[in-house]
């Protein structure tokens, strides 16, 4: 089972997009992908969401029919700090229970690439399959967990335990980003960093075993 609990769609479909915001569930949230769309652009129940489309040389390597390039260039895209920063937003939409549902004016793989290609990124680099709307249901890889719980753990998302409760210490225990981070937070008994380290490791591993274990740190 997924950590993240809610759903993620894109759809071509206006007037249900519209039908959606008027509904006004704060468990749903609308993001415009379409630049020109003037209606859903000045709409204060709407994001705008065009920081995920390719950037115009992604789109020139379209139309020169270079699609290795456009590959690889948008894949760069979604390692801007910014743009990680949006997904973050959005996977911790997701592990909220929110739905997100997106729009593009078209979903028509031979009227543009962008919507497969998006959705191409999204699994490729954060293990999220978008849906879409009406043909099929979005899905996650599970194997994107230490990404997942990284990336909102250092947005301040998750606290420091139900990160340690969630994250595979196998997978994120070497790294120091995060260690760094426990360390700062929970301040572990030690009178050295490597016995703070250990202190921290072991507790770890204990907290996955039992949930409701106390948190015996300095910082807490």
């Amino acid at each position: 089972m997924s950590i993240l609990t809610g759903r993620i769609d894109i759809t071509d479909n206006l007037p249900f997009v519209i039908e959606t915001i008027n509904s006004q569930n704060p468990s749903v949230v609308v993001i415009n992908l379409d630049e020109d769309n003037q209606q859903l652009k000045n709409n204060r129940c709407v994001l705008g969401g065009t920081e995920l489309l390719p950037s115009p040389d992604i789109i020139m390597c379209e139309i020169d029919g270079d699609e290795a390039t456009y590959d690889y260039l948008y894949s760069m895209h979604f390692r801007d700090p910014f743009v990680v920063q949006y997904v973050t937003a959005i996977i911790g939409a997701l592990y909220a229970g929110k739905s997100i549902l997106m729009y593009y004016p078209t979903l028509d793989p031979s009227e543009t690439k962008t919507v497969p290609k998006l959705i191409d990124q999204f699994w490729r680099n954060f293990g999220i399959g978008i849906g879409l709307l009406g043909y099929n249901i979005g899905v996650y890889d599970n194997s994107k967990l230490p990404l997942w719980c990284k990336l909102l753990y250092t947005a301040n998302i998750m606290n420091p335990k139900e990160f340690m409760i969630l994250a595979p210490v196998e997978q994120l225990g070497n790294d120091m980003e995060i260690m760094e981070k426990l360390m700062f937070e929970l301040s572990p008994y030690g009178t050295t960093i490597q016995d703070k380290l250990n202190y921290l490791t072991s507790y770890w591993r204990n907290i996955k075993k039992t949930h409701n274990l106390k948190i015996p740190f300095h910082g807490l």
